[in-house]
């Protein structure tokens, strides 16, 4: 099973060398690396085809106008759940993993705080969603006959945030088995929810598809979580104390910031795209190509969502730690680069599934997967900041990253009027200046984790 995981994470290298791969990178870690990806590999495979059957399909269903603005409500929603996030995820995969062997009260404590924060949470920011909504489909969308549909995203709003705290706790678990399971049934479940519901009621159906999906998600995700600590001896029981929720502030506040500064900036740069002439059809490429970029960085989040768990409980082993982060990186961007390639060979074909009004747009596509490609080779830096407490440096890099995205998004969409070229254009150059960022923080940490070694 080894050799066949690291036959196919290699298959640009040639037999000499996917050999020495695999002797080189031998012992336990490998095992959990490769069972865990083994599993993410699989959910992520049929999760991704499901999802882009789904999109061509609703996209047919709606038209380019509709989809433009399915596309725009599920943005918002989307920053809103960052916010509501605040970070619980990533929060609960570092310090579970941390815990879950040497202290499993300290893990159950865990799981249990950040889920009830991201129920709070989740609760405020759906209520004050529910309460803005107005504002925002008058004043940012330009569109008030929005305001019902986004009203209805809030009960997706509240179920996501939940369900980003539990996929952290089991990800800190390694349970990736059940995150596979889930995701599938889930994926499925969408699928056909998706399809009858919009071809019934349009693009409210589409949105209230996604809300009873989220729903149905998040029980499947709380039991899953519960069978998985037992197997661990965690109780999850919420317990009250500085201690216990001090890892929000010191670690949630950050990761919170660099998710919502880069949600943020993205929202607004989609938000001023919809405001140009024939914005919504415009935006309507982007949602359209957005499931296949996906699709680019499934095989690196895949490696990415397994490596943080792994790099928490090793990471006062400092030569395990770069001979990890090295594997990681290339598998990360072969992969990517991979399947990007493919999507570019293809690129008129993939966008005319969705119809005549998108063919044109093939150009978008192949900008989009590429910048997508140097988002999957920062996947493992950005895991290495977190496992290592370092998320004030992820806040400062994905800052960079929103500055750039900012600047650029303005000038190709407004100044210039590119509609969705421009936004594939900024995109692409603030991932290259970012990859930039990231490397010179890569080569600066494995110098200094060089030198105390020696």
């Amino acid at each position: 099973m080894k050799n066949f995981f690291f036959r196919y994470l290699f298959p640009i290298l040639s037999k000499k060398h996917q050999d020495f791969v695999i002797a080189k990178y031998q012992g336990p870690i490998s095992k959990r690396l490769i069972k865990g990806a083994s599993y993410s590999l699989t959910g992520s495979v049929s999760t991704k085809i499901l999802t882009l059957v789904s999109s061509i399909i609703v996209a047919r269903l709606l038209g380019s106008k509709h989809f433009g603005e399915l596309g725009m409500v599920l943005s918002t929603t989307n920053m809103f759940t960052v916010l509501a996030g605040f970070g619980l995820g990533v929060t609960s995969t570092k310090f579970v993993a941390e815990y879950r062997s040497i202290d499993p009260n300290k893990a159950g404590q865990v799981i249990s705080t950040t889920n009830f924060f991201a129920s709070v949470f989740g609760g405020i920011c759906s209520v004050l969603f529910f309460l803005v909504a107005p504002s925002i489909s008058e004043t940012s969308i330009h569109a008030p006959y929005l305001t019902q549909h986004i009203r209805i995203s809030a009960i997706i709003l509240f179920f996501s945030a939940i369900n980003g705290a539990q996929v952290g706790a089991l990800s800190g678990l390694e349970d990736f088995k059940s995150i596979a399971r889930i995701n599938i049934i889930s994926a499925l479940l969408l699928l056909i929810l998706q399809i009858i519901l919009t071809f019934l009621f349009g693009l409210i159906g589409a949105l209230i598809a996604i809300g009873i999906n989220s729903l149905v998600t998040y029980f499947l995700f709380f039991f899953g979580i519960r069978q998985t600590a037992d197997k661990f001896g965690i109780k999850i029981k919420l317990t009250w104390s500085v201690t216990n929720i001090s890892y929000l502030w010191k670690f949630s506040l950050p990761a919170f910031l660099g998710v919502i500064v880069v949600s943020v900036t993205t929202w607004y740069i989609n938000t001023t795209l919809v405001r140009q002439d024939n914005g919504f059809n415009e935006m309507a490429v982007i949602s359209a190509i957005q499931p296949w970029t996906n699709f680019v960085l499934f095989i690196p989040m895949v490696i990415s969502s397994i490596s943080l768990p792994i790099f928490s409980n090793v990471a006062n082993d400092k030569n395990t730690l770069i001979r990890i982060i090295k594997i990681n990186s290339v598998a990360s961007f072969l992969f990517g680069l991979t399947i990007a390639l493919c999507f570019t060979l293809f690129s008129k074909i993939i966008m005319a599934f969705y119809g005549p009004t998108y063919k044109s747009y093939w150009g978008v596509l192949v900008i989009l997967c590429f910048a997508a490609v140097l988002n999957a080779m920062n996947s493992t830096i950005g895991q290495v900041i977190a496992s290592l407490n370092k998320m004030w440096l992820g806040f400062l890099l994905n800052s960079i990253f929103s500055i750039v995205f900012l600047f650029f998004g303005m000038v190709f969409i407004v100044i210039y009027k590119y509609g969705a070229t421009g936004f594939a254009y900024a995109y692409l150059l603030a991932y290259t200046i970012h990859s930039i960022c990231v490397s010179i923080a890569s080569m600066i940490f494995i110098k200094k984790i060089n030198t105390v070694n020696n």
